[in-house]
């Protein structure tokens, strides 16, 4: 079950201190294209092929012949390969898997943890706890339906059957969404992400009720003026924001509540 609040880290930027006005007055959130993202492995699945009947090759031709209505020369060239088994070749199989691999990569995609605890978060993703985390009420889904998806972590790479109908097969899409999309390294375990997927869109900002943003917590080394600024906005704010600021711990490797 999705928590209530969900965190994003965010890292201080000189040049980018605008942001956090930009999320918690105006609502907008950047959402990045996963080829910005620093695993090389996150959204690179292993492909395999199955042959594909001709009968059925034929059927997936017709449906894509459709789009070619008035370009009779190009439907005929679509179902002519079909019937001669071309989505069997090599050939076809490289350029599905080289099309399919860049159009994953420039999905736009939100993470976001459980918590403001986590010190390699802090680290990795809001330099070196100079940075903010926002707090994201995610007790009803964001307008278009988005809605945070948990990551499963394993040590293989998810294999995605290209020979799958994913056009017209729920369960098959279903299966290649979770498996491209929500499968991470076990490496990152620790992470506990949940990801907000944006299909059909494209990399750039996205508008949310800025009252869904419900807390901003700052990392221990973040500058005074931007605590100040963001203390300024919750004043004026329409909707109650909570701001606070996380330290270190005297006695143990971890950080102390917000205050």
């Amino acid at each position: 079950m999705t928590p209530k609040i969900l965190w994003r880290y965010r890292p201080y930027l000189p040049e980018r201190e605008h942001e956090l006005e930009e999320i918690v007055v105006e609502g907008k959130v950047w959402c990045p294209a996963a080829r910005h993202f620093n695993d090389p492995f996150d959204l690179n699945p292993v492909f395999s092929h199955t042959d594909i009947p001709i009968p059925e090759q034929v059927r997936r031709a017709e449906r894509m012949a459709n789009r070619f209505a008035g370009d009779a020369a190009a439907r005929d060239d679509i179902l002519e390969k079909a019937r001669a088994g071309y989505m069997n070749t090599d050939q076809y199989r490289a350029g599905i898997e080289e099309a399919l691999r860049e159009d994953l990569r420039t999905i736009p995609i939100l993470c976001f943890y459980p918590d403001w605890e986590s010190l390699p978060m802090w680290a990795h993703y809001a330099t070196t706890a100079s940075g903010f985390a926002i707090g994201v009420d995610f007790s009803e889904p964001w307008e278009g339906m988005f809605y945070p998806l948990p990551v499963t972590y394993t040590n293989d790479r998810p294999v995605l059957d290209l020979s799958e109908d994913i056009v017209e097969d729920d369960i098959a899409r279903q299966r290649h969404l979770e498996r491209v999309f929500l499968t991470k390294s076990d490496v990152w375990v620790q992470e506990k992400e949940q990801r907000v997927i944006f299909h059909g869109r494209s990399e750039g900002h996205y508008g949310v009720d800025p009252s869904v943003i419900k807390e901003v917590c700052f990392g221990f080394k973040a500058p005074e003026h931007l605590i100040e600024a963001a203390l300024e906005m919750a004043r004026e704010r329409e909707h109650e924001l909570t701001v606070s600021q996380v330290s270190i711990s005297d006695r143990t490797y971890s950080l102390e509540a917000p205050t």
